[in-house]
């Protein structure tokens, strides 16, 4: 089968002068396996953090990662060699849906941290 995930998306932002919209766009993608969503929900601790654990996954790649919390924000990013780089974060609340890498994916850890107080987010990845 093909295009079993659809994935719709558009910004809207209005400050001042600045009126912006984007035409919502959607596009439909594959899933090659019915692994997912995985790991589903991570308690993320401040400090160090935590990786996300993607084995139970062949191809990590559609994802959608929500925040939880009411008050703190999350980064996520990729710890490679034991040095972690934040790529996105996420305030209280938000949401993204992202396709992960498999070139990545093959040398790095996908990682979050919370800024103040531990937070549970979702990560919902589903194999390619």
């Amino acid at each position: 089968m093909a295009n079993e995930a659809t994935v719709t998306a558009n910004l809207k932002v209005v400050k001042g002068k600045l009126q912006y919209q984007s035409q919502p766009t959607s596009y439909q993608a594959d899933i090659s396996v019915a692994n997912g969503p995985s790991p589903g929900a991570v308690t993320v601790t401040t400090g160090a953090g935590v990786d996300i654990n993607l084995s139970q996954l062949a191809t990590p790649a559609l994802t959608r990662v929500a925040n939880l919390d009411s008050t703190n924000f999350v980064s996520i990013g990729l710890k490679i060699g034991g040095t972690y780089y934040p790529f996105m974060e996420l305030k209280p609340g938000e949401s993204q849906v992202i396709r992960l890498s498999r070139t990545v994916l093959a040398a790095a850890t996908v990682h979050a941290v919370a800024n103040v107080a531990s937070c549970v987010i979702l990560f919902d990845s589903f194999d390619s």
